[in-house]
């Protein structure tokens, strides 16, 4: 963005003064100097300009090592998108009669099959504690 997110930066530290917000990809600071460089190479202004926003606002290795999730799509958000297929295109609430539908159905589907569950836990859980348990 031409204004460097100035707005939009100040609102979120100011809103959620807390939350992490990532941008870019450089996970340490060779590969982020390294990309600075190139940058250079290429324009010195785009550089300079780069330059005058901190680090912590755009390049990963300045984000907090706590986080463990690298990125927005995960194997929750692949799976729902895969779900809703050709359904996306629907109107709102088209879109969220079918996604409450798709959760009804997904529920009873799994009411189902823990009616035949031997024990309170998951089957293969209960393998494991089973098998471990009788290690000791």
């Amino acid at each position: 963005m031409s204004n460097r997110q100035k707005g939009v930066i100040a609102a979120l530290e100011k809103l959620f003064p807390f939350a992490e917000r990532r941008a870019s990809r450089s996970s340490n600071v060779y590969d982020f100097k390294k990309a600075l460089q190139e940058i250079d190479a290429i324009n010195h202004v785009a550089k300079v300009w780069l330059e005058g926003i901190q680090p912590k606002h755009w390049s990963r290795f300045t984000y907090d090592p706590i986080i463990r999730c690298d990125h927005v799509t995960n194997n929750k958000t692949e799976a729902f998108n895969s779900m809703l297929g050709a359904n996306r295109a629907r109107l709102y609430l088209e879109l969220l009669e079918f996604i409450r539908r798709m959760v009804m159905i997904k529920f009873q589907e799994r009411n189902e099959e823990y009616g035949v569950w031997k024990s309170v836990l998951p089957p293969r859980v209960n393998a494991k504690i089973l098998k471990h348990g009788k290690k000791r």
